[in-house]
């Protein structure tokens, strides 16, 4: 029997998937984390680079992409108010006003630097480490903000690309970062310490830091509905009850093979047999011994498919799901189904798992096959393994404010230096009549305004942020604290002595003045752990609402205008609520992750080879996490 077709397009497959792993997970790459000084411009892996960039509008589809400095390449622009100094491994932005552009850089190594002066207004800056150093130091006396226009999801993007890679702003610079869904994002680190300030930060850091996934990849496959099944006489072995087929071919150095397969059936395929290669002689075995009987059988060597992740049922664990894409004539594209698997043939010659799944009967449907991510329904999530060493850090702050020495006074920041107001609310019960609240809304047009609760906790207030809330005859600041879960109340079942931390009943419940700055002390033995804080409805239902490491007096910072009842605990809890819809159980939360969510990797599918192939220099969205 002879399938080259069918193998070389397996062979794409894998190939792709290679690939796509060497792309977003650069933490699997067999590439030494050097930490190298200055950029990677000798030997054969050489490709540092600086540029000047966007993607396009309506206006510019194709966008702009200027080269400020290569080792590959001659086409070098010129930037007024961006130059670089190789000798000192320095650039230079000096009153540059460009807030569509971002300035990306690869391979420069960890002693990197951005001289700012001036004012400067950017969208992005983006870093790759690729094996060799990624790390910025921003430096100089300027000014300068980042992606204020919200033009991009990140302000700062760096992946180490399996390097510590780390972020330093300078004492006498001034760095405003702005967040579209984070304001920093780090990926394929070796460290999860990644922003040294060496000046003042306005703003506590709502850090989250998970670890990239290995997925676990197998070979997914069908037969095509045109497929013709093998015929033949069947063979036994004797003391064996299997039945076997022998299909002689021969290979393009004309040898000739006698390839011995052991015919079985599987549950939920009910075309008839499937052929399992056993084994492959020079010669035809007298072990077999071929019968009289004749039957039709498919051979597992004529699948088409797709490499995919392995996926569980996350209600039952089982691990037996995968995506694979599907061509359809009608429409002239692929489309992509989850598929229960029905049988699974091991190891092949490629040395990956391969499995037949039930393409006849799909689970659901999947939206754009052929992306990088992949969308799974609600109780399904790919299986792999967290590589602890590695991390992907997001900074979910608005706005990350470094503030340095020769910010004297900025009139487009000018919340950075403040005047705070304490307001001690006099009744012991923490509650202020609306009428009275109007003298706290006045103080707060000039300043911040602090409100100390009980239980420690603070709400903080910016300067010019407070209204009067309609319908509102007082406000009440007081909390009730538990700290024990079997006081807890009604909880989701996620939530156990393990990872319970304290619940928060808020006795204000709606909308409040303002967003608020609530600090709320854990205990120092949190200290530098990331927690996360959900919001507890009266049915036990939880909506995620933010994460945000403890800092070392161990108080965790988090903000929000609405309050309730809310829940710390010390791992991320699966969402179940739904707004206006009651309950369901839902996947966990990737909104504020990633991407990885950046966790789920793509599911590589053949007629993504192209677009892998087609991948030739590094872009602005190629996170992962």
């Amino acid at each position: 029997m002879c399938a080259k077709n069918k193998k070389l397009k397996k062979f794409l497959c894998l190939s792709a998937a290679a690939m796509l792993a060497f792309l977003m997970c650069a933490a699997c790459l067999l590439v030494p984390a050097k930490g190298e000084n200055g950029p990677c411009d000798t030997g054969d892996r050489a490709f540092a680079y600086i540029s000047v960039e966007n993607d396009g509008d309506s206006s510019n589809p194709q966008g702009e992409y200027k080269t400020i400095y290569s080792v590959n390449s001659k086409d070098i622009s010129t930037v007024e108010g961006i130059s670089y100094d190789r000798a000192s491994n320095t650039l230079t932005i000096e009153n540059y006003n460009n807030t569509k552009n971002r300035i990306a850089m690869n391979m420069m190594g960890d002693d990197f630097k951005i001289n700012i002066k001036g004012e400067n207004h950017i969208g992005e800056l983006t870093s790759y480490g690729d094996g060799w150093g990624g790390s910025i130091t921003l430096t100089g006396n300027g000014t300068l903000y980042i992606n204020e226009n919200k033009y991009y999801e990140t302000g700062i993007y760096m992946n180490a690309e399996n390097t510590k890679s780390v972020i330093t702003v300078g004492p006498e610079c001034s760095v405003y970062v702005y967040s579209g869904q984070n304001a920093i994002v780090s990926s394929s680190n070796t460290t999860s310490d990644i922003i040294k300030a060496e000046g003042k930060i306005s703003t506590q850091l709502q850090t989250e830091v998970t670890h990239p996934v290995k997925m676990t990849m197998i070979f997914a496959g069908y037969f095509s509905d045109t497929l013709e099944p093998w015929e033949g006489n069947v063979y036994t072995k004797e003391g064996d009850s299997a039945k076997y087929d022998c299909i002689q071919s021969t290979k393009s150095d004309g040898t000739v093979t006698y390839c011995y397969y052991e015919l079985k059936k599987y549950d939920g395929f009910d075309k008839g047999y499937i052929g399992v290669k056993k084994e492959e002689l020079s010669e035809k075995s007298s072990d077999y011994k071929m019968t009289d009987e004749i039957v039709k059988w498919y051979s597992a060597d004529s699948l088409s498919g797709s490499t995919s992740t392995l996926v569980k049922d996350t209600k039952t664990g089982e691990e037996a799901y995968a995506v694979v894409s599907k061509y359809d004539s009608a429409t002239g594209n692929s489309k992509g189904y989850l598929c229960k698997i029905i049988a699974n043939f091991g190891i092949d010659e490629y040395n990956q798992e391969t499995c037949l799944v039930d393409i006849d009967n799909p689970v659901a449907d999947i939206a754009n096959p052929n992306e990088y991510y992949v969308k799974l329904p609600d109780g399904y999530e790919a299986v792999g393994e967290e590589m602890t060493n590695i991390y992907n850090v997001s900074v979910k702050n608005e706005k990350v404010e470094f503030i340095g020495s020769s910010a004297a006074k900025d009139d487009k920041n000018n919340d950075v230096k403040k005047d705070e107001e304490v307001i001690e609310i006099p009744s012991d019960d923490k509650t202020v009549e609306a009428d009275d609240f109007n003298e706290i809304i006045n103080k707060n047009q000039d300043s911040d305004v602090i409100i100390n609760s009980n239980n420690d906790i603070s709400f903080k207030f910016e300067k010019g942020t407070m209204n009067q809330i309609d319908g509102v005859d007082k406000y009440d600041f007081t909390t009730e604290v538990v700290k024990e879960v079997e006081n807890a109340g009604k909880l989701p079942a996620g939530v156990t002595s393990e990872n319970f931390i304290q619940k928060i009943d808020f006795a204000y419940s709606g909308q409040l003045p303002a967003k608020a700055e609530i600090k709320i002390p854990v205990g120092t033995q949190y200290a530098g752990r990331t927690l996360y804080y959900s919001r507890l409805y009266d049915d036990g239902t939880i909506e995620n609402i933010m994460s945000a490491a403890v800092d070392e007096n161990g108080v965790i910072t988090v903000e929000q205008d609405h309050c309730s009842v809310y829940l710390l605990t010390t791992t991320k809890l699966t969402q179940t609520h739904v707004s206006g819809s009651g309950t369901q159980a839902a996947a966990p939360n990737t909104g504020d992750s990633a991407p990885l969510a950046f966790m789920l990797l793509a599911v590589v599918i053949s007629s993504f080879v192209l677009t892998v192939i087609g991948i030739v220099k590094k872009h602005k969205n190629s996170v992962f996490y």
